[in-house]
């Protein structure tokens, strides 16, 4: 499938409005992802369809941040005793009283980061930059095998020398 988007700011020819020629549709699938990052990397990821709610987010973050499957992956701890101190942006979703508690249950702690501080949130600011630059380098294999199996790509790409400098 080929796709001409037209874009509402860029450069063209006088008189001529800036066209995209993309190989795929990056407008019809919306995955989210919720991932551990740590100074070695993308620990693990869950990825939802559509949007996260509160519900949702404590879901996969049960799943992810305190891994009650750890065992069955490999893991010998859920990964919040690994790295206890979990850093979360001011999202609405993410300052659920229920999420905490669960997260003090395993012996961790929650921080919030300052509002509009975008160099405390390496995610934000380097990682997903990084993996999204992964991605629109990579259009055709996210075409091929499907964004999820192209994201996981992408975060295992992620080495820990790239992950200390973001």
């Amino acid at each position: 499938m080929l796709l001409l988007v037209r874009r509402s700011f860029g450069y063209a020819l006088t008189g001529n409005r800036p066209v995209q020629v993309l190989s795929y549709d990056t407008r019809s699938e919306r995955v989210f992802a919720v991932c551990a990052f740590s100074v070695f990397g993308f620990e693990d990821w869950r990825f939802v369809t559509g949007t996260y709610n509160t519900e949702r987010f404590n879901e996969a973050c049960d799943d992810v941040v305190l891994d009650n499957g750890a065992l069955q992956r490999g893991m010998l701890r859920p990964l919040v005793r690994k790295f206890p101190i979990v850093v979360l942006d001011n999202a609405a979703i993410h300052k659920s009283a229920e999420f905490e508690d669960m997260v003090n249950e395993e012996g961790g702690i929650v921080i919030f980061t300052p509002p509009y501080c975008w160099d405390t949130a390496p995610l934000d600011s380097g990682a997903f930059g990084w993996v999204r630059r992964y991605l629109q380098a990579n259009q055709e294999l996210c075409a091929t095998i499907g964004l999820e199996r192209a994201l996981s790509r992408a975060f295992r790409a992620v080495t820990p020398s790239m992950a200390r400098s973001f």
